[in-house]
C-alpha cells in the first residue's frame, strides 16, 4: 500500500516538474503566462511557499531556482 501512494505521489511530482519545465521554457522564450494564478498553484505544488499576492514573474523565478536545485531544468 505505501509503495502504492509512493508512486502516485512520484507520477504527480513528475507531472508537476514537466509543467514547471515548460512555463520556464516559455518564460525564457518571452511568452507571458495566461493565468497568474495557475503559476501560483503550481508552484505551491512543488512544494514552494508563494504570496496570493506575488507576481507571476516572481512566482516563475522561484520556480526556476527550485527546478535548478533539484538539477531538473
Amino acid at each position: 500500500m505505501l509503495n502504492w501512494i509512493l508512486t502516485r505521489l512520484n507520477r504527480q511530482s513528475n507531472d508537476d516538474l514537466e509543467s514547471a519545465r515548460a512555463l520556464v521554457h516559455a518564460a525564457d522564450r518571452g511568452e507571458r503566462p495566461i493565468d497568474p494564478d495557475k503559476v501560483r498553484e503550481l508552484a505551491r505544488a512543488l512544494g514552494l511557499e508563494v504570496s496570493s499576492h506575488a507576481s507571476a514573474a516572481d512566482v516563475i523565478d522561484k520556480i526556476r531556482r527550485e527546478l535548478a536545485r533539484r538539477g531538473a531544468l
